[in-house]
C-alpha cells in the first residue's frame, strides 16, 4: 500500500473521521481504543487523523462541521443508518470523502 502523498509544503495530510459512537464495533472496542486504532493506521501512511466519535443524532452536524473545516479528507464511519444519514452531505462535499463501513 502506498503512503498518502504529502502536500506541496510537506505537511502531513489532515483527515477527519466522524464515527457513530453507538456502532457495534466502536462499542465492542471502546471509543478510545477505536480512535487510537484509526489514528495509528493513518499515521503509518503519513497522515494526521482527528477521530470524532459522536452519538448517531450528532453525525450530520459534526460531518457538516468537518466538511467545512479545511481537512484534506473526510471519512464517515458507521452502519447503514449512519451512512444513509451522511450521504446527502457527502454528495455535496468539496473535499475528498471516504466511507468506513462498520455495519
Amino acid at each position: 500500500m502506498k503512503p498518502i502523498p504529502l502536500k506541496e509544503d510537506d505537511a502531513p495530510r489532515r483527515i477527519a473521521v466522524v464515527v457513530n459512537a453507538d456502532a457495534g464495533t466502536v462499542l465492542e472496542m471502546g471509543a478510545d481504543h477505536f480512535r487510537h486504532t484509526i489514528c495509528e493506521a493513518f499515521a503509518r501512511h503519513g497522515a494526521v487523523a482527528e477521530v470524532r466519535a459522536v452519538p448517531g443524532p450528532e453525525i450530520r452536524p459534526q460531518l457538516r462541521e468537518v466538511l467545512a473545516g479545511g481537512y484534506d479528507l473526510v471519512v464517515v464511519s458507521g452502519g447503514d443508518g449512519t451512512l444513509s444519514k451522511a450521504l446527502p452531505d457527502l454528495l455535496d462535499a468539496d473535499v475528498p470523502v471516504g466511507v468506513l463501513s462498520l455495519g
